[in-house]
């Protein structure tokens, strides 16, 4: 068959190969054509025949058919004797094939038995007691075991598991195979419990003691053999995951939060009473007062020791699932290289850890396109933070939110708690890493046996100094060193602890001060630079929280209780008043302020919330310093709030009398500022007195750093009271001040300053005689009834306007001769005299020349070398000479130009109209377009430029008529077109 189908299909593919021999030996020549095959549609060319000759008959066609029938019947016969011989030896290899299978099989088995017993006496020769593996309790097993023969153990017992689970071996009644069965489970089943064991050792375990790093990896390596790694390692997470859930049922539970206070309020009492009775107080105000202050004290230690063994408890079990990851992490295989934790990444996820896969954004889509990112650690940590939120969440909602008052009161010890937790973890990180790295270089540099790990495995979980297997002083330098006993080395601790210690000394310092207690006990307290990598690390943003995860709901009901508290004194504050008269008429009065005594206990008020941030006055920590002022700053608003409420709202033309005098408004409107002001100093002085005058002389720098952060955070809420006093009380009293003290010195321009209009000297100058009155008279009866803040502010906007708006009411006189550029001058020295008086008065520590850093000064200072400048008075220089002479003066630079402007007109002739006449309007009025009621000269300097062009673009159309009659220098237009623009230019700069 095999010969047959090849000649049909040699002949159907390759004819010519086949006939054409045939063809030849019958006496026909064959030529065949090249073959070319057709790519596309796989058909070959025909063969071309020809013929010898053109004498070919019927007959002798039918004998070369003849011959061809019968040359086909001799190759049919071949091809049967071929195929019958193929067959026949087919037969004979399958028999020969089948035979050795079932050689080689019985073989494999063989072997397979052989490498049972192999192992089995590898097993039984390991060294281990099995037996007291198995009799013995789960967590004292490991006494029994040692880890290298543990660790061939579980290689042997992996190899034996997958060969008695062999389809050869398992259910084929070997009788051999299954008398070594039950023996090999029960090695198996103990090789296991040994390594539960381990495990169970660092969950089981009351302290925060670590098992080594060679012991737990060793532990993995047998699971990684018995294939079980990922397993035994989630179990592991999920054990410490349940301690550290122990741990938050044991703190945060209704319950537990009632004992903890009623206890605490007994033994108060208890001591309380005892104190009275040895001190002889009789008095029951100070009974009152050592009850509070007894109470206050006990709650604030017993607050704070349930915080501490909370937080040492999910210390433990953090660390335990941290040392665990670590080991995860360095751990590989010695023979497969294959890293341990990429065994553990590679494996599902425990259902449990949903939650914390969601919180750090490991979606679905994410695990399916490969390892995820986070560790083993984040997901415990995180998942670890929604239980705590949830179980605070329960305790919140304990009877409808019966005990909520009381468990807010437990946010600041649990917070300082966490913080403190959290600096022991990373520390305890950052000994591990630092000493588990110097141990490698160590290793690696001696090259003796220790440098390779278990069954040659590796090298850098040797870590004497971390885990604590060292010597003791060592282990105290680590783990232990956070407290007192480490100054038999010469160290204090991770942390830094109060220069106060020995001014207060604690009455609850615990009995054991080692790892994480010690370090509560020894009352440590960190800087902000100290904390800042703490509070800067996804583990606290986790365990902080937000919504219902973490601390956060704990956070939300401390912050809500201390809002409450603020605001309780408000309710007494800005009461309505009303009165009803004999006709039985509602009035509505201004509303009654607060007095001293309620300022004083809101002040305290405030200090008592500060104080809660403070560890030894309220059991909390530094940085919650901001969170507080945020509070007391929402407080001040709600304040300000009351305030612009309780202000009479007066009109500015209301605001005083026709004399000068102050209305019944305005008075009661300063009382508010008053109020405002004694509110400002009390927030100003808030941060020292809570945080660095209790403690003096023996205050750190962390109370400096609070009291700085402190004073920061209230920033916004002194601005917001400074807001309101200048919007309702400051700016309407200087713009009506202003507008006064501009009326009175734009009467300079009724004849006061005329040629030959006083010559007597005894008489006094135009200041003396009809401003210095209303500066006295301000003096009197405004600046001295406001606060020194107040005061300041208004002398200085005075003493601003008063001498832009003096300036340029001065600069508008025309003519402008000899003897009143003396008056001017004298005048202006008596309006600096005037003005330094005024600012004396007001209380005000910024002098004169430092109002608006120092420009008004500067100006009145330069007009007095003004009013000399000489620079017209050679008639030979022409416009473009004169202007540059007078950017040479020095006092240009100090001068407004609208001043520069009005004083060039005075050497200008009539026909060049001042600008106040150009714009039919008056001096008085004009000046009130430069100078603002507020003091502001920005604005006015572009429309004095605009009047001034005004002025000279009408001069020009009437100097043609004027026929050089009028005095006057004609070179003043042009002056003007050259040095305003640049005059303009520089200002702006």
């Amino acid at each position: 068959a095999l010969v047959e189908s090849l000649s049909e299909r040699i002949s159907r593919e390759k004819p010519e190969h086949v006939a054409a021999p045939l063809m030849k030996l019958h006496g026909y020549n064959v030529s065949t054509n090249a073959q070319g095959e057709n790519d596309n549609d796989g058909s070959a060319s025909n063969n071309a025949l020809s013929s010898s000759g053109n004498n070919t008959t019927i007959s002798s066609t039918l004998e070369r058919c003849d011959r061809l029938k019968r040359q086909a019947q001799v190759l049919d016969s071949v091809a049967n004797r071929v195929e019958s011989t193929l067959v026949r030896g087919l037969d004979r290899m399958s028999l020969a094939t089948g035979k050795l299978e079932r050689v080689l099989k019985t073989s494999q088995v063989l072997k397979m038995i052989m490498r049972l017993r192999f192992e089995a006496k590898k097993v039984m020769g390991s060294g281990l007691d099995f037996d007291a593996l198995e009799t013995n309790p789960l967590p004292s097993t490991s006494a029994y075991v040692d880890l290298r023969d543990l660790t061939r153990a579980a290689a042997s017992v992996s190899v034996m598991e997958e060969l008695l689970n062999h389809e050869d071996l398992k259910g084929q009644g070997i009788e051999i195979v299954e008398q070594m069965r039950p023996e090999a489970e029960r090695v198996a089943r103990a090789v296991r419990k040994a390594a539960a064991g381990i495990l169970a050792e660092q969950h089981n375990s009351s302290s925060n003691t670590l098992v080594s790093a060679t012991k737990l990896g060793a532990t993995l390596q047998v699971y990684y053999h018995l294939g079980e790694l990922p397993d035994a390692a989630w179990n592991a997470v999920c054990l410490g995951l349940e301690k550290a859930e122990a741990a938050h049922e044991e703190f945060l539970n209704a319950s537990a939060i009632k004992t903890l206070v009623e206890n605490a309020k007994s033994e108060a009492k208890k001591l309380a009473d005892e104190e009275v009775k040895s001190s002889g107080v009789t008095d029951k105000k100070q009974k009152d007062l050592i009850h509070e202050r007894a109470l206050k004290k006990k709650m604030r230690e017993s607050k704070a020791k349930a915080a501490t063994a909370w937080a040492t408890g999910v210390s433990g079990a953090a660390l335990q699932v941290w040392n665990l990851h670590r080991v995860l992490s360095r751990k590989s295989d010695p023979v497969t290289r294959e890293k341990f934790l990429d065994v553990v990444n590679a494996a599902p996820i425990p259902e449990m850890f949903d939650q914390a896969q969601a919180l750090l954004g490991l979606g679905q889509s994410q695990k399916d396109q490969g390892p995820r990112k986070a560790s083993i650690f984040a997901l415990f940590w995180n998942q670890m933070c929604i239980s705590v939120g949830r179980q605070i969440g329960k305790l919140l909602k304990h009877e409808n939110g019966a005990i909520v008052s009381d468990v807010a009161t437990f946010y600041p010890a649990v917070r300082s708690a966490a913080l403190e937790m959290l600096n022991y973890i990373q520390d305890t990180m950052q000994a591990g890493s630092l000493s588990a790295s110097t141990s490698m270089m160590d290793d690696v540099n001696s090259g003796t046996e220790a440098s390779c790990g278990i069954m040659g495995g590796s090298a850098i979980l040797d870590d004497a100094i971390f885990f604590g297997w060292g010597s003791d002083k060592i282990a105290k330098a680590s783990l232990g060193g956070l407290t007192t006993e480490t100054e038999e080395i010469g160290g204090s601790g991770f942390g830094s602890v109060s220069a106060d210690t020995w001014t207060r000394p604690e009455s609850n310092a615990t009995e054991n001060n080692s790892g994480f207690n010690g370090l509560r006990s020894t009352a440590t307290t960190q800087t902000s630079s100290a904390l800042s990598s703490i509070l800067s690390s996804p583990e606290w943003y986790a365990l902080q929280g937000s919504g219902s995860i973490g601390l956060y709901p704990m956070q939300r009901a401390f912050l809500k209780a201390s809002k409450e508290r603020l605001n309780a004194p408000l309710k007494k504050m800005f009461v309505e008043n009303r009165v009803v008269d004999e006709n039985g008429i509602d009035m509505k009065l201004l509303p009654s302020l607060p007095s001293t005594k309620d300022l004083k206990t809101l002040e305290n008020c405030l200090h008592d919330e500060l104080c809660i941030a403070d560890p030894r006055e309220g059991g909390g920590e530094f940085n919650m310093t901001t969170m507080m002022s945020e509070n007391i700053v929402d407080l001040v608003e709600n304040f300000c709030d009351l305030a612009k409420g309780a202000t009479s709202g007066v009109p500015e033309e209301k605001m005083l009398h026709d004399q000068g005098t102050v209305t019944e408004e305005l008075l009661h409107d300063m009382k508010v500022a008053a109020v405002m002001a004694s509110l400002t100093s009390s927030l100003r002085n808030l941060p020292e007195n809570s945080f660095v005058k209790p403690y003096r002389p023996a205050h750190t720098l962390q109370h400096e750093e609070a009291a700085n952060m402190c004073q920061i955070a209230l920033l916004p809420a002194i601005h917001e009271i400074e807001s309101l006093v200048k919007n309702h009380l400051l700016n309407p009293l200087c713009r009506v001040l202003n507008q006064r003290i501009g009326k009175e010195i734009s009467s300079m321009h009724r004849g006061m300053y005329m040629e030959g209009s006083s010559n007597d000297t005894s008489e006094g100058s135009f200041v003396q005689e009809y401003v210095a009155g209303v500066y006295d008279n301000i003096a009197t009866n405004i600046l001295s009834r406001l606060p020194e803040d107040y005061a300041s502010m208004i002398s200085s906007s005075l003493a601003t306007f008063s001498i832009y708006c003096f300036v340029s009411n001065a600069s508008l006189i025309r003519p402008l001769g000899e003897s009143v550029r003396l008056k001017i001058t004298q005048d202006l020295g008596d309006l600096e005299l005037t003005l330094e008086q005024l600012m004396f008065k007001g209380g005000s520590s910024v002098a004169l020349n430092q109002v608006n850093d120092g420009k008004p000064y500067a100006e009145l200072r330069a007009v007095r070398q003004m009013l000399f400048w000489t620079g017209v008075e050679n008639k030979k220089l022409s416009s473009e000479q004169i202007a540059k002479a007078f950017f040479r003066e020095v006092w240009v630079k100090d001068v407004r130009p609208s001043t520069a402007f009005h004083f060039l007109l005075t050497f200008a002739p009539r026909l060049l109209s001042s600008p106040h006449h150009v714009n039919h309007m008056s001096a008085e009025e004009y000046v009130r377009l430069l100078v603002n009621l507020d003091g502001s000269v920005e604005d006015g300097e572009s429309v004095s430029w605009m009047t001034t062009m005004k002025s000279c673009d009408a001069y020009q159309q009437r100097e043609s008529i004027d026929g050089g009659v009028s005095e006057g220098d004609r070179r003043i237009p042009a002056i003007l077109m050259i040095i305003g623009p640049e005059l303009l230019r520089r200002r702006r700069q």
